[in-house]
């Protein structure tokens, strides 16, 4: 534990701290846990581990490599890093960051697989993840503090609409049902005289042909069928209507 400089010393004190240890002759002494050294027959003080850092409880380390990086941190010594957005590490080891699990994220430096949570169009939490139906959107990311059932849940497209498919983010995305026009917020339904067929669509509505009208001026109708001749017109909608004789 101890070294001397050269030949012919004669006193206990002469004898300076190896690399792992502090002070000389009988005030020799092991670096602490989380502290180093590693310069052979000197008394100078063990070195503080780099922050992040720990020699895992071991004491009369040698080297700043036997700092080792603590959960969500890895690497060693002067190389420790965060594990990056995305990634955890829920040991104080020398390993790498593991990766969240499928349609989850994390922020810098997690710490374990409790702190990846659902992104934008999913819900759930871990393992437990699975992305918003048909028909239901989310534009926030879970967290693992946040208790209110909003923030972990999909919330349903606003009536008289409909997402394009599953893991829809934004409201935006609702698209209006057949008989109606717009989207997210916006949805309206089709004027009478107008309709609109098209399904999971913010087009506008289509007008009835000339000389037509909805049944009973009714409003958000699906299909020119829909449409009816006015007074002293005949025919299908969809095909030419001619005057009465």
């Amino acid at each position: 534990m101890t070294s001397t400089l050269s030949w012919g010393h004669t006193t206990a004190t002469d004898c300076l701290a190896d690399a792992g240890y502090t002070g000389s002759g009988p005030a020799t002494a092991a670096c602490a846990a989380n502290m180093y050294k590693d310069v052979t027959a000197d008394p100078v003080a063990c070195k503080v581990c780099p922050v992040n850092s720990s020699t895992i409880g071991l004491t009369a380390v040698k080297t700043v490599n036997g700092c080792i990086g603590v959960k969500g941190y890895t690497s060693r010594g002067l190389t420790v890093s965060a594990c990056v957005v995305g990634k955890y590490k829920e040991t104080v080891a020398l390993q790498s960051c593991a990766s969240c699990p499928a349609l989850t994220h994390s922020g810098v430096a997690s710490e374990g697989v409790s702190s990846c949570y659902a992104v934008k169009g999913a819900f759930g939490f871990h393992n437990t993840v699975a992305v918003c139906l048909k028909g239901a959107y989310k534009n926030v990311t879970s967290a693992p503090w946040v208790t209110s059932q909003e923030l972990l849940e999909c919330d349903d497209c606003p009536p008289h609409s409909n997402s394009v498919g599953p893991g829809t983010v934004y409201l935006p995305h609702c698209l209006a049902d057949p008989g109606f026009t717009g989207n997210g917020s916006q949805v309206v339904a089709c004027l009478p005289g107008q309709y609109k067929s098209a399904t999971e669509s913010d087009r506008p509505c289509s007008f009835c042909p000339p000389v037509s009208w909805t049944v009973g001026g009714r409003a958000a109708q699906d299909s020119v069928r829909d449409c009816r001749c006015n007074i002293g017109y005949t025919g299908t909608p969809s095909v030419e209507m001619t005057p009465e004789e």
